[in-house]
């Protein structure tokens, strides 16, 4: 029994193809495709298609006939007239096979109810391979890729939801930038605390969050899409610089690559005080939350122009904090290798002038 069980797994797992992630599988459909092009020509057709695209071909099925063509929009709309499924190669640039009956593994479990559905969401699972089942009925395409689902939508009700999020990105931009100029007033005085850098990485985490949803809506926009990715640039633009920087800035406190890590994987979205919980478990250092800390200056400094940063690294290692180097003079700078009277002076000038700002 345990030799059966084993030459089946074996059997299994050498259908088994790459493994698809959701952003890979909807460029292979994004407007500006054939193949996106024939999908929306098989749904307004109303005639039902399903598809297959797999690296390996398809191992599991019968019948069909061989074509190894060029995919365009028209040939593969004609083939979905017939009742079996078309196989295309993983670019999705060639067609390999036509009327093709699928036949998965019965066992493998399927939340859908009509056939062509489920030899989808079965053959999807059983070889990790694309499979596009397009509805006679209700002419919506649905993508099954191993054991995930991801439906099309038309290219207006797309554009609505880019819009939508991206003004969400630029909101929770904004309020991520307010937080930053936050740090831009305590640091150079040591002021900053762990609620502070909790507060900061938990906006950095949802600008991730949205980001992760607009680039996904962007990648299936395909050539639709230029305008929006400009601005999606714009808008996050030096983010992950800042907060490289931040955590360089705290490290000998707390380790914030590993809750940054963490956060990514939490299912909900975060707050303030789940970040914060989870900031607990990476602390360096016994301080408590109210606790004023002194940040190194990797954030700040790389805002003075014509400072490289290995002139930043050497003032660093010198000081140690950025409030040392705010309480240094120009003569200590110089002395800094790197740092001649040019750059010492326009260390000092910027720090003076945001501590200004500060104190007014």
């Amino acid at each position: 029994m345990e030799i059966t069980k084993q030459k089946q797994n074996k059997a299994l797992q050498s259908t088994r193809g790459k493994k698809w992630n959701l952003n890979d599988v909807v460029k292979l459909v994004a407007y500006g495709t054939q193949l996106r092009e024939a999908i929306d020509r098989i749904a307004k057709a109303k005639t039902g298609g399903l598809i297959v695209i797999s690296e390996k071909g398809v191992k599991i099925s019968e019948g069909g006939f061989k074509i190894n063509t060029k995919l365009t929009s028209q040939k593969l709309a004609e083939l979905s007239k017939m009742d079996g499924a078309i196989i295309v190669d993983s670019d999705a640039k060639k067609i390999l096979c036509a009327n093709v009956m699928l036949i998965p593994d019965p066992k493998l479990p399927s939340a859908e109810t009509g056939t062509r559905h489920k030899a989808a969401e079965r053959t999807a699972r059983q070889l990790d391979a694309v499979v596009i089942a397009i509805s006679e009925k209700s002419s919506t395409a649905t993508l099954y890729f191993g054991p995930n689902k991801y439906t099309l939508t038309s290219i207006s009700e797309l554009l609505s939801r880019a819009s939508n999020t991206l003004v969400a990105l630029e909101r929770q931009r904004k309020i991520f930038d307010e937080v930053i100029a936050r740090f831009d007033r305590l640091e150079p005085f040591g002021l900053i605390t762990l609620n502070d850098i909790a507060t900061l990485i938990t906006h950095y985490e949802l600008v991730n969050r949205i980001s992760k949803t607009l680039q996904l809506y962007i990648n299936e926009l395909g050539k639709e899409a230029t305008s929006l990715q400009f601005q999606f640039l714009e808008i996050i633009k030096d983010i992950d610089e800042i907060i490289n920087n931040v955590v360089k800035d705290y490290e000998k406190y707390v380790n914030l690559s590993k809750l940054i890590k963490q956060l990514k994987m939490l299912k909900r979205t975060p707050d303030i005080n789940t970040t914060a919980k989870m900031m607990k478990k990476h602390l360096k250092a016994n301080v408590s939350f109210d606790e004023p800390l002194m940040a190194k200056g990797y954030r700040l400094l790389k805002k003075i122009p014509g400072l490289t940063q290995e002139d930043i690294s050497n003032v660093i290692q010198k000081f140690g904090s950025i409030k040392f180097v705010v309480d240094s003079n120009i003569e200590q700078l110089v002395g800094i290798k790197g740092i001649g009277e040019k750059k010492a002076k326009a260390i000092k000038e910027w720090l003076i002038k945001i501590t200004e700002v500060t104190i007014r």
